[in-house]
């Protein structure tokens, strides 16, 4: 398990010095942030290449919850193993409490509530409802950041 972690790390540090420059990352704010016991990430994404860039900038090891059908997809089946994920059918109504449970275990988990990679912010508030009744079952705390454009 240990050397399970450590390659992880490397792998991150490898991908942070390739990833850096490439999209011209910057990370501010305070990462105290994330030492709450119940850390849920919500997070909007236009494209796939956003969850990686969350997992390999965010300051913890976060559990992903991704979309049933993502494992099915040949490149998703040959990463998922390597990343901690939880998936999920979003029809399905017990996926909220297979989420709290997830959370309540104390460990950072990142979702993104519409699924799929979207461009409008019109479905992203629709979910908010939905979203907040969620994250109050869970006990977590919101804070919400908007992305800069």
């Amino acid at each position: 398990m240990k050397t399970n972690s450590m390659a992880r790390a490397w792998g991150k540090a490898v991908l942070r010095g390739i990833l850096r420059p490439l999209f011209r990352v910057t990370v501010s704010g305070d990462s105290r942030m994330f030492l709450n016991e119940r850390t849920l990430i919500v997070a909007n994404h236009e494209s796939f290449l956003d969850g990686l860039l969350l997992a390999v900038f965010l300051p913890v090891d976060a559990t992903f919850v991704v979309h049933a059908q993502i494992k099915s997809h040949w490149l998703f089946r040959w990463l998922l193993p390597i990343v901690p994920h939880l998936a999920v059918d979003s029809a399905n109504p017990l996926a909220i409490k297979l989420i709290c449970r997830l959370v309540e275990t104390g460990r950072p988990v990142v979702i993104f509530p519409e699924g799929r990679p979207v461009s409008t912010r019109r479905q992203m508030s629709l979910m908010a409802r939905g979203l907040a009744e969620s994250t109050a079952r869970c006990g977590t705390m919101g804070s919400s950041q908007r992305k800069s454009q």
